[in-house]
């Protein structure tokens, strides 16, 4: 292995014992999978809103050391690496060498970084901090940066949110779908960013699935199939009538609530290829592949999967082979098991592994892929046999590459 491979190799181990060696990262994660008591207030009436300063997940903070920062991702691009911290994010051009660290001061939002990502033309990055009530404890999204030159200038957009009108939109065939506007940051999140070749992607808990062409100057909302739906798409029919309305003179629409469907809760996404999009939440896994116009759904209740609440995605395609991973973790059903399911045919048959560990990020170099789990760091080349890793080797690697 090269000098080059060698770098990628440990950064990717560095990547996947990212939560196992953070404790801090985890406060990132709701830690349940539907929203909290308070959202039919915070949803529905900004009124309710209550004002709070900002309080970071930790403090901010100008430099970048192991002391002040807790790493929840790495993206790297040729000798580029960027990192996200619970204070910001860290660019590096020299494969760790020297950083640049940003953070609110700097072009970003409040808080610690949620989602990051970067391609050869854009960086994208997603910030978070615990506010909304008295005791701060809400978690809550501050917004999107965008920088095209590596970090030298940033663009910041506030997280987006809805105003009360946006409640009533057109979908294909149907005029009239109502949708909860989303109106506050409160959960809020950007927890995933994912990238096409002209739309950036963010998956945004209660915010939902959302895109813009613009770096966030607008936004569209993406509909997924609802809790009882398995699919949807433009033509669908989306409306019945009243069983006294015998002459069919008003239409009664879907209504699309995240708050009590779990599929609206976007928390993962990933980019294909430039028609093939994947969005995991708390409702199971969607594919679209026509650029999220329409969706399939699964769920461990319709395939192989072995949990629907999804917390991350990673496409693996390699001259051999082409996967999707998914880390999903025990939502609504009881018989459903932490571990990563998966598909070797684009959802057509659904597998899984590493039952009953709690997995968190997955990333892959050539034929291996990479599991970071509460209780270790695995690979594996075929999905059936794993290697663990010493736990203790994991974190030598953190230390290192932060140095």
């Amino acid at each position: 292995m090269n000098s080059l491979s060698s770098m990628k190799y440990f950064i990717i181990l560095l990547l996947l014992n990212i939560y196992s060696l953070n404790s801090q990262a985890q406060k990132l994660i709701p830690d349940y999978y539907q929203l909290s008591s308070i959202n039919h207030q915070i949803l529905r009436n900004i009124s309710s809103y209550p004002g709070k300063h900002p309080q970071a997940i930790s403090p901010l903070s100008d430099a970048f050391t192991k002391n002040d920062s807790s790493v929840v991702d790495v993206d790297i691009r040729n000798s580029d690496v960027w990192l996200a911290t619970a204070t910001g994010a860290a660019y590096s051009s020299n494969f760790g060498l020297s950083w640049l660290h940003f953070d609110s001061t700097k072009g970003l939002g409040s808080g610690g970084v949620s989602g990051l990502s970067t391609s050869s033309a854009l960086v994208s990055v997603s910030t978070v901090f615990l506010g909304g009530d008295s005791n701060f404890s809400i978690l809550t999204g501050s917004g999107v940066s965008f920088a095209a030159d590596n970090g030298v200038t940033w663009s910041h957009v506030p997280q987006p949110t809805d105003f009360p009108s946006d409640s009533i939109i057109a979908y294909g065939i149907n005029d009239s779908l109502w949708i909860l506007p989303i109106l506050v940051p409160e959960q809020n999140v950007t927890y995933d960013i994912s990238q096409s070749n002209n739309a950036v992607w963010i998956a945004s808990w209660a915010g939902g699935l959302r895109s813009s062409t613009d770096q966030g100057q607008h936004w569209q909302r993406t509909l997924l199939p609802l809790d009882n739906m398995v699919s949807i798409k433009p033509t669908d029919t989306l409306w019945t009538y009243s069983p006294h309305d015998s002459l069919h003179q008003r239409r009664i629409f879907k209504r699309f609530d995240p708050r009590i469907n779990n599929n609206l809760l976007a928390f993962s996404v990933a980019i294909e290829n430039d028609t093939t999009f994947w969005c995991g939440t708390a409702g199971g896994i969607n594919k679209s592949t026509n650029r999220g116009l329409g969706w399939v759904r699964y769920t461990t209740q319709n395939t192989g999967m072995a949990s629907n609440w999804t917390i991350a995605l990673h496409h693996q395609e390699t001259a051999h082979k082409q996967i999707l991973w998914a880390s999903t973790w025990p939502a609504s059903d009881p018989n459903e098991r932490y571990a990563i399911s998966f598909t070797r045919d684009s959802g057509t048959n659904w597998e899984r592994a590493l039952l009953d560990r709690k997995c968190f990020n997955i990333s892959s170099f050539d034929d291996t892929v990479y599991v970071s789990a509460e209780n270790g760091l695995f690979r594996s080349v075929d999905g059936i046999h794993w290697e663990s890793f010493d736990s203790t080797a994991g974190m030598t690697i953190y230390d290192a590459v932060k140095d």
